[in-house]
């Protein structure tokens, strides 16, 4: 590109950064399939994207509560995401004392609270086996990307989270 020309896109609307959903950034993202990705964003928001939409197809804000004395309080930043590679299974990671399960409704069009993993400090990251039996967390005192608060109780530490699948209840009619 010649000095002082302006790159003008690609035709195919506002870049995607300019579309608002959320308050917040984005931090981190995942893969889910080769259609569908989950994000976690600071301000408290967990959402659901397809490839072709510039909007998220679900998004459940407050994902891990609020914080803070009444009247001021914020939501948990919610520092990491992981998904089950083509499944409808989506962990959460924040400050909350707890990882997050939840499960991907129909179409992507909702986020369903599965249970909460009691975990005290910061999830910064949060991986699954392949073959799902574990889910894998990052823990530390402090926040992955800066120093803003410190939990003295947590240990930096990675944690193995053993997991059991639990057998699809028979269709109705069988």
């Amino acid at each position: 590109m010649p000095v002082g020309a302006t790159w003008a896109g690609c035709g195919l609307g506002p870049c995607p950064s300019t579309v608002s959903f959320s308050r917040g950034s984005i931090d981190c993202i995942h893969l889910i399939n080769e259609e569908h990705m989950v994000s976690g964003a600071d301000d408290g928001s967990v959402a659901l994207w397809g490839l072709s939409k510039k909007r998220p197809l679900a998004l459940q804000r407050e994902a891990h509560g609020l914080r803070g004395e009444p009247g001021l309080e914020q939501p948990f930043w919610i520092s990491s995401v992981a998904a089950l590679l083509n499944t409808d299974l989506v962990a959460t990671g924040s400050h909350s004392s707890c990882v997050r399960l939840w499960q991907c409704g129909e179409g992507f069009r909702r986020l369903d609270l599965l249970c909460d993993i009691p975990l005290v400090g910061f999830i910064n990251s949060l991986k699954f086996s392949g073959s799902g039996d574990f889910l894998v967390a990052g823990v530390g005192q402090e926040h992955r990307l800066g120093r803003w608060w410190r939990i003295k109780e947590a240990r930096n530490s990675v944690c193995i989270i053993p997991l059991r699948r639990v057998p699809a209840p028979p269709a109705a009619g069988s």
